[in-house]
């Protein structure tokens, strides 16, 4: 009844960049994107995950220039060394190879306890100055951030009283701000309103770069 709605955009971005090039997904599970990119090898440090191969995205045993696209989906928050970790994604990727990320901006904690950080999409562009082309893009606009954020509480927490009623009120109210982003008319960078931005609420954000 009620919808992941990261897991479903996170699967719409994916797909929407689907590739038949030599692909290196890190930090993912095995197979999870075959179907978008068919000569996809995945690597992770957990082997519970069941990659092609064990390794640490910090250092990557590849030579350079390898993989026509690499893809990193949720897994910046989760490093120790973020900018390393780009550094090696740059370094692994061909000339002209197209970067696929995705990470978490207005999100609780996931993954516990191998949960590091928060991005805003400046620090995003600032971890990227490498790249020849950098496209960054909000996942969620700010009503279904909201909305999002109202999910996870219900499904990340239990109450003292009625704990299945609130859980119920909490998604019902979720699925409220889900459907409301189109009132939403203009936002600001700051409470004094001086500064208008495109979006200052987002779960996340997806970023495409290329070499």
């Amino acid at each position: 009844m009620f919808t992941k709605v990261i897991s479903l955009k996170l699967n719409e971005f994916y797909q929407q960049h689907a590739s038949d090039k030599k692909t290196l997904d890190v930090g993912s599970r095995s197979g999870r994107h075959k179907e978008w990119f068919p000569d996809v090898f995945s690597v992770d440090i957990d082997p519970a995950s069941k990659p092609d191969m064990v390794a640490d995205a910090q250092a990557l045993p590849f030579p350079d220039n390898s993989f026509g696209v690499v893809i990193c989906r949720e897994v910046l928050e989760h490093v120790k060394d973020p900018k390393q970790v780009l550094a090696e994604l740059y370094r692994v990727l061909q000339p002209g190879g197209t970067l696929l990320l995705s990470t978490r901006f207005m999100f609780p904690i996931h993954e516990a306890p191998e949960d590091r950080w928060r991005f805003t999409r400046y620090v995003l562009a600032e971890l990227t100055m490498a790249f020849n082309q950098v496209e960054i893009t909000e996942d969620t606009k700010p009503a279904s951030a909201i909305g999002t954020l109202l999910q996870r509480f219900a499904w990340q927490s239990d109450f003292k009283y009625a704990n299945k009623f609130f859980k119920l009120m909490l998604l019902l109210l979720a699925e409220i701000f889900l459907h409301s982003d189109g009132l939403v008319k203009k936002q600001y960078g700051n409470i004094n309103k001086s500064s208008a931005v495109d979006s200052a609420f987002s779960n996340g954000y997806f970023l495409v770069a290329k070499k």
